[in-house]
């Protein structure tokens, strides 16, 4: 007499459940006449999505060890977007350097509110080898005001040594400033339309260009103004031969 229990599938190679399992059949369920355990969705791992303005974050940053010949000092104002909080810092332009940094040690002293990144991004040098700063995992908001321009930025987070804030090639040439390099001198004269300050401002210019336009067209359509002295007729002026 054959006392093997009977397969509970037609699959040869599928291994006979023991006697606890078939109990607690809750846990299992039929798939096309076989039987596969029941995982729970909150055991199941989940792959978050990355939020819109960190998938324009750039895929890796490079950054310079040490300021280098082609690098300035500016005199800057960062304000934070949830407290208002103004602080006058100095930033490094660094055209070694990829993206915009912010000291992770000046925004633990001062508090400042940081976003945690999903995925981090790689930091290497410019020679090519990973910073040992490591990747960046968080980005703070701020707005950074230098002169008259302002704008909203995001600043990835990492150790700066002495710098505070390091603007770097991607800063210029977003914006590309007029810079002198040996008097350190730099004017925002040249930012594209799509930066608020800049964009008001060559608005203002180009309103005064037409007002200008305006009164010179309404000028030219009027009447001749009069003369002040009547012109004499050609036969009352003397010959220039008898003139002495």
């Amino acid at each position: 007499m054959n006392c093997t229990p009977s397969l509970s599938t037609k699959n040869r190679f599928t291994p006979l459940a023991c006697n606890a399992e078939l109990e607690n059949e809750s846990s299992l369920v039929h798939v096309e006449g076989e039987m596969v355990l029941d995982v729970p969705d909150s055991i199941l791992p989940k792959h978050k999505r990355c939020p819109k303005w960190e998938k324009r974050l750039p895929s890796r940053y490079v950054i310079a060890s040490v300021p280098g010949e082609r690098s300035l000092q500016l005199s800057v104002e960062i304000q934070t977007t949830d407290t208002g909080q103004r602080l006058q810092i100095f930033a490094l332009l660094d055209c070694g350097a990829t993206g915009l940094f912010i000291n992770s040690t000046l925004v633990r002293e001062k508090g400042l509110t940081t976003r945690t990144l999903q995925r981090p991004i790689p930091v290497y040098n410019v020679d090519g080898s990973p910073n040992e700063a490591g990747s960046i995992t968080e980005v703070v908001d701020l707005v950074l005001q230098f002169k008259d321009h302002s704008e909203r930025v995001v600043l990835a987070v990492t150790n700066l040594g002495k710098q505070d804030i390091i603007l770097g090639l991607t800063w210029l040439r977003e914006h590309n400033p007029e810079v002198d390099w040996k008097t350190g001198e730099v004017k925002m004269s040249r930012c594209s339309q799509h930066c608020r300050t800049c964009f008001l401002e060559e608005k203002q210019r180009k309103k005064g260009v037409k007002r200008k336009e305006e009164k010179l067209r309404v000028c030219r359509a009027g009447p001749m103004p009069e003369a002040d002295v009547e012109i004499k007729e050609l036969g009352d002026v003397p010959d220039r031969a008898m003139i002495i």
